[in-house]
């Protein structure tokens, strides 16, 4: 029997090391992939909506290398994974987006038909409409695309007709992207480091990769230098480190640590992850990355495109003189620590403030993988969550969008079965994505959802108040999602205090499978831990 196109694609997917696919498919060409995918051991993950399942798929991309795929059907179903794609092509992730096309102009071929094509053009970093004769090369290039450094998105329009039509595997091969490496590093490069005694390490999502976090560790240990990560490279160096210092945003949490250097190197570090503020600090800046990128904040002195794995080895040929003494770097992060957590502060008076039961979260849900949802929340999560290694924290950054948390949470489950996820968000968010509980009861994964609750959009809130607004369209009525999560599958429970909330999260871990935690919690520190980061 000949393969079909469907087969050819999904043959090429497999190749590359493709297991999963995500979506919701529609009456076209979703169905013949979803049957070709089967034979080609790949699953479909069918999820509740399309956004959730373009976010799972993108997030399943970054976790394996390979590219992430997500179906959807023509119409409605496309434009409703845009937001997943965003995610995608802000955030540097391999996605495979296929969607279903309007069959010829039969009868008018008018009824929900648009240029799809053109929908995507802004995100993808390229996409065509595939036949059966062309389909095949075609495809190839597409996963080069999706595959090459800076990682992205790619789109396919694909008709029924064409995807049970007979096609040849191409002959051309897909192998990994590749970037340009120095044999000789820039003298000014090196000069600026034997120069330097007091350099500091801004590590971003490029140095997510095992080669490339061993290489950044090596770096940070031989300069004996202050580390700062993204939200993205959270763990690449784990947190626990002396060096770790917290995040760089664009905000002023970092500034102390950067005003006092005298040189910084960017590690991987895409302008997407900072926010959109003036850059204040007079050191110069070395940019180490795999792609010479879109122009940031900072003008660096000494570019450097290459495998951050091979550069910065070739760059630190002898001991570094560093001018920083441990009780520096103790004083730092003790100052870091004690903008967000007053160590006068009476905790145990404080029982719904959302710092210490990120604190109480983690106590009992040790070795778990985070995902973090956008909003108020997630400043305590991200700068109190303890991480140890590289995309043990799963946050939309680059786009920020909300909805994110569980879908990622589930995703990630699927990656590494043997390892619990926690999902922290906010009610906003979880209100986007809550049908993805029943996605977590269909498929018995250990996802804890972790809903912090104060019935409102605090982060939104918090700038309406600063703006002296009135407080319209920003608070909602009290939703029991402990209720709503027994009704989709899911154990649920409400809780308030921090013992209440590492005895719920203990009980889950112990359980296994969904839970969903709903806890009261009190906006009344959001401005305060903002102002310590932000502004």
């Amino acid at each position: 029997m000949p393969k079909t196109l469907a087969d050819v694609l999904t043959d090429q997917l497999a190749q590359l090391g493709v297991r999963r696919m995500f979506g919701v498919p529609g009456g076209g060409s979703s169905l013949d992939l979803i049957d070709a995918g089967a034979r080609h051991g790949i699953e479909f993950i069918l999820s509740q909506t399309e956004t959730a399942g373009a976010i799972m798929a993108a997030v399943t991309g970054e976790l394996t290398g390979t590219p992430g795929v997500v179906l959807t059907g023509v119409g409605p179903g496309a434009a409703s994974v845009v937001n997943g794609t965003a995610y995608a092509s802000l955030e540097k992730s391999p996605l495979v987006v296929f969607t279903d096309q309007v069959e010829g102009t039969n009868a008018g071929g008018i009824h929900q038909k648009y240029d799809q094509q053109a929908l995507f053009a802004p995100l993808v970093r390229s996409g065509a409409a595939l036949d059966s004769e062309t389909g095949p090369g075609v495809f190839a290039g597409l996963l080069i695309d999706a595959t090459t450094p800076p990682f992205g998105p790619v789109h396919v329009d694909l008709s029924a007709a064409q995807a049970s039509k007979p096609a040849h595997l191409p002959t051309v091969k897909i192998g990994e992207g590749t970037t340009g490496d120095f044999s000789v590093i820039p003298s000014v490069a090196k000069d600026q480091i034997k120069a330097s005694r007091k350099p500091v390490l801004l590590v971003g999502l490029e140095a997510r990769a095992e080669r490339v976090a061993i290489a950044v560790h090596s770096t940070a240990q031989h300069l004996r230098c202050p580390v700062l990560t993204t939200y993205k490279a959270k763990g690449v160096v784990p947190d626990a480190d002396p060096a770790v210092m917290g995040h760089v945003t664009g905000g002023t949490a970092e500034a102390a640590v950067l005003h006092a250097a005298d040189l910084i190197l960017a590690v991987g570090l895409d302008p997407i992850e900072l926010i959109n503020q003036p850059w204040p600090y007079q050191a110069r800046v070395i940019d180490i990355s795999e792609v010479a990128h879109e122009a940031g904040p900072f003008q660096p002195a000494a570019q450097l495109v290459g495998d951050p794995a091979r550069i910065l080895p070739a760059l630190l040929e002898e001991e570094e003189q560093s001018g920083w003494q441990a009780s520096e770097l103790a004083a730092l992060k003790s100052a870091q620590q004690a903008r967000l957590m007053p160590p006068d502060m009476d905790w145990d008076r404080q029982p719904n403030d959302p710092r210490p039961l990120i604190h109480a979260i983690q106590q009992a849900a040790p070795g778990a993988t985070l995902t973090v949802d956008s909003g108020a929340h997630m400043f305590p999560a991200m700068a109190l969550w303890q991480a140890d290694r590289p995309f043990s924290v799963l946050k939309s950054n680059g786009l920020s969008t909300m909805g994110f948390a569980v879908p990622a949470g589930i995703a990630a489950a699927l990656h590494d079965p043997g390892r619990p996820v926690v999902a922290i968000t906010g009610d906003g968010g979880l209100s986007m994505c809550l049908t993805e509980l029943a996605t977590a009861a269909r498929l018995g994964v250990t996802v804890i959802t972790v809903v912090l609750n104060d019935a409102a959009l605090s982060l939104i809130d918090i700038k309406q108040q600063a703006q002296q607004r009135p407080p319209l369209g920003v608070r909602y009525p009290t939703i029991d999602y402990a209720a709503a999560a027994e009704a989709l599958g899911v154990k649920g429970c409400r809780v308030e205090g921090n013992d209440a909330v590492t005895a719920a999260v203990g009980d889950a871990m112990a359980r296994g499978g969904p839970s969903l935690i709903d806890v009261k919690v009190d906006p009344y520190a959001y401005p305060e831990i903002l102002s310590a980061l932000r502004k």
